[in-house]
């Protein structure tokens, strides 16, 4: 039955049903009865990797051929265009399987083909999840110059604005992300780097500001990953004491063009407010918090607290509460939060919100979107934070739309 599909192969392969009959042929016929069938590809192994359908036989081949000279021939192939498959929508599932499932020297190769591309691909709907991929299975050494090329492009495009990524930052925000365990984690420094360059030279200075805000609330949440502690201690450094230089250096606002951040600064944090903490307590003890966001908020120091930022005196002028997993809310008709993924519920805070919060008379920016206050009235005295200059209220399950108030 097998060779009555000689001279017809290629057609089948292409064709909605038939290749599901290629692959069954690969799958469970003897390699040896086959080899007309594997033998067309050659040639054509780009070709079919680009196609809707080609690229799941061609997959099949590289899980259940395992003739050397097959298996020589068909990789040669794939690793010869590496760049063209994984920016193209079918060819990137080839190239992910390779990073998955091939040898070493074939993913160090598809790595290194990919060199200089990383950050565009990772801005792609398809291309991103290769370089998922390459974080997960590439060695150490591979995953330092994905992550190193990501972080050079916002040194170049970021450190006008912010004068913060120096080289020793620079080098342990690397060997954090390196290990981390969840790519959503990983991947949020990539989606703030195409903020970035997308905007960040061009647009309003403001917007800036903002970008600014968001990528040094995202450190300081790599630093508070448990992985990072153990990879920082391998590498020789302090997660925790880097953790306080980076909170110190980003709240300061001495005006230095450059400031260097390294390993053993013994540098002095700002003192929080003692009625701004206790603002902020307040607010907790009114919250729900099933995902432990708010587990960093003890002892006397707010300005040590995750999502807070404090200017030089001691002031609170950052807030950032938003759900870690947004995700897009809906409301039923019974007004219940429905969401396309279990996530958002998971990392949402619930319950209503304090009026003391809106007593932190110097934030300037405030984000609590994509959590839920369970349809609460949006307390007026929001109308105190007159220095504000970003609010962030969507997706937060608010009575009140904030053109109403």
């Amino acid at each position: 039955m097998v060779e009555e599909l000689d001279r017809h192969v290629m057609d089948y392969v292409r064709n909605q049903n038939g290749n599901h009959v290629i692959q069954k042929c690969i799958e469970c016929v003897p390699e040896e009865h086959i080899q007309f069938i594997v033998s067309t590809f050659f040639g054509q192994v780009v070709n079919l990797s680009t196609h809707p359908y080609g690229c799941r036989v061609i997959q099949r081949v590289l899980e259940h051929c395992s003739d050397p000279m097959t298996q020589s021939k068909v990789m040669e192939e794939i690793l010869g265009s590496v760049s063209m498959l994984a920016q193209d929508q079918y060819g990137s599932y080839v190239i992910q399987h390779v990073l998955e499932h091939g040898k070493p020297h074939e993913c160090s190769t598809i790595i290194k083909g990919l060199a200089g591309k990383i950050v565009q691909m990772s801005q792609q709907k398809f291309e991103s999840n290769v370089v998922e991929k390459c974080l997960v299975f590439g060695n150490a050494n591979e995953r330092w110059l994905l992550v190193d090329e990501m972080l050079c492009r916002i040194r170049s495009l970021c450190l006008r604005e912010t004068q913060l990524v120096d080289n020793s930052l620079y080098k342990f925000l690397g060997s954090s992300l390196e290990m981390l365990d969840v790519s959503d984690t990983k991947f949020a420094l990539g989606n703030k780097l195409s903020q970035v360059h997308g905007n960040s030279l061009e647009n309003q200075q403001q917007q800036q500001q903002h970008l600014k805000v968001e990528i040094e609330q995202l450190v300081i949440s790599i630093l508070d990953d448990p992985s990072v502690g153990r990879v920082m201690s391998e590498a020789g450094f302090s997660s925790v004491q880097l953790k306080t230089n980076v909170e110190h250096a980003i709240s300061s606002e001495n005006g230095a063009k450059t400031m260097v951040i390294t390993p053993g600064d013994n540098l002095k944090l700002s003192l929080c407010k003692t009625g701004e903490r206790a603002a902020l307590m307040r607010f907790k003890s009114f919250m729900t918090d099933p995902s432990s966001r708010l587990s960093s908020w003890k002892g006397d120091n707010c300005c040590n607290w995750k999502g807070i930022k404090c200017s030089s005196s001691g002031h609170v002028v950052l807030l950032n509460l938003r759900n870690p997993h947004p995700d897009e809310v809906m409301i039923n008709a019974n007004k219940e939060v429905v969401s396309s993924s279990k996530n958002t519920s998971d990392f949402s805070l619930k319950g209503t919100i304090s009026p003391l919060l809106f007593t932190l008379d110097h934030i300037q920016y405030l984000d609590l979107s994509f959590n839920n206050f369970m349809f609460s009235k949006l307390p007026v005295e929001i109308s105190n934070l007159t220095k504000l200059t970003y609010l962030n209220l969507s997706n937060s399950m608010f009575q009140d739309s904030i053109t109403t108030l």
